[in-house]
């Protein structure tokens, strides 16, 4: 046989075994062949989609579509983003299922399928769909893991089956309702705040400057006490700054029909000013209104966000508008007096016109003084 011969057979050999090699490899289609959909019935009802809920090993939500837009119904209806529920029928819709894996509901929690643990690196997340006008739901898939490689997918199964699929596609669900939402109540920019006042439980506390690169002062201090070395200024006149919310009910909420449990405000050198009432609840949170005197222009943005609305705010926020003077104001008595606190809280014991001597506070602990002078005794140095 001629070498150019020998030559194409060993090309055409080595094609054929990389060929048979790419088929074996490919991952098994569905049953039917090609796929089928995760759930055929978004097929061609997308828009017909009116609830949605989403079930998590913490909390079940729901979203239902109001007008053009969508609500949270756990939050009072508060709006979320339609582009997030788009995202989210959409990447449904087009789950294609690529390869059977298990069927045995003891091994579903490998794939993040399992619905009877509450771990959640085994705990697969419910989603359930309801179409305009239905009682019951449409589709009903628990969603697992997402795989990254050699194929890029998601793990998921149709409810009432055990059978769980390699689909693909992607899906990403919200862990929390206010994942879908714009949470920014107001920010304001911290250069331009001159004022900001907190009142609660009695007591009032006030900073004030002059201009943007100017010193905060701390207004009507006690002619008696002394400032700390680094008072909070920062935090406090950063306080309306990126202000999120964490939670949110409507105004009308039993809750917040009482009186408020303090009131702050902010004053910017062009003449803007947000008010704020605040609630403390049962549980420790700390719940916020906002508003604007209607004279004030530059706001109106804001007010259609805080119209009608309770925002529960981030618990490091809260605690800035709290009045702790022990963050501002030096122990009564001056520096010599916290200084002599100091040298006690550090087990040491001052004696008049003497130094200051070392607290022994064990026999235990003078003998390891001791043997740490000596040396440690360790063989390896003979």
């Amino acid at each position: 046989m001629k070498p150019r011969t020998l030559l194409v057979v060993a090309l055409l050999s080595l094609f054929g075994i990389g060929l048979a090699w790419a088929l074996r490899s490919r991952p098994a289609a569905a049953e039917g062949g090609g796929g089928e959909y995760a759930a055929p019935e978004l097929r061609d009802r997308v828009n017909d989609v009116a609830r949605i809920e989403i079930e998590t090993a913490d909390q079940a939500f729901h979203f239902r579509r109001d007008g053009d837009g969508w609500v949270c119904e756990e939050r009072s209806d508060h709006p979320v983003e339609t582009s997030e529920v788009r995202k989210l029928l959409m990447g449904l819709r087009d789950l294609e299922l690529r390869e059977r894996k298990t069927a045995r509901p003891e091994r579903l929690g490998e794939l993040q399928l399992a619905l009877d643990t509450e771990e959640p690196a085994r705990r697969g997340r419910v989603v359930r769909l309801w179409f305009d006008g239905e009682d019951a739901p449409a589709v009903t898939l628990v969603v697992g893991r997402t795989r990254w490689t050699p194929s890029r997918g998601t793990y998921v199964r149709r409810g009432g089956e055990d059978q769980a699929w390699f689909a693909d596609g992607e899906v990403r669900l919200p862990t929390t309702p206010e994942q879908w939402m714009d949470t920014e109540i107001v920010n304001l920019n911290p250069a331009d705040v001159a004022r900001v006042h907190v009142e609660r439980g009695g007591e009032s506390l006030t900073i004030e400057r002059d201009s943007a690169d100017g010193d905060w002062r701390l207004v009507e201090k006690p002619e008696d006490r002394e400032m700390v070395e680094y008072p909070p200024f920062s935090t406090l006149g950063n306080v309306f700054g990126y202000l999120n919310f964490e939670g949110v009910a409507q105004a009308d909420d039993e809750r917040f029909q009482r009186d408020p449990d303090f009131t702050a405000f902010v004053e910017t050198f062009d003449g803007r000013r947000v008010d704020l009432r605040g609630w403390v609840d049962e549980d420790g949170a700390t719940w916020a209104a906002l508003s604007a005197p209607e004279d004030v222009s530059g706001l109106d943005d804001w007010r259609d966000r805080w119209d009608g609305w309770v925002f529960r705010l981030p618990q490091w926020k809260a605690e800035s508008l709290a009045i702790d003077w022990s963050k501002w104001l030096a122990p009564e008595g001056g520096e010599e007096e916290a200084e002599a606190g100091a040298a006690g809280d550090s087990g040491t014991v001052a004696d008049e016109g003497g130094p200051v001597e070392p607290v022994v506070e064990s026999a235990g602990a003078e003998a390891s003084q001791q043997q740490s002078q000596e040396g440690t005794g360790d063989d390896g140095g003979r």
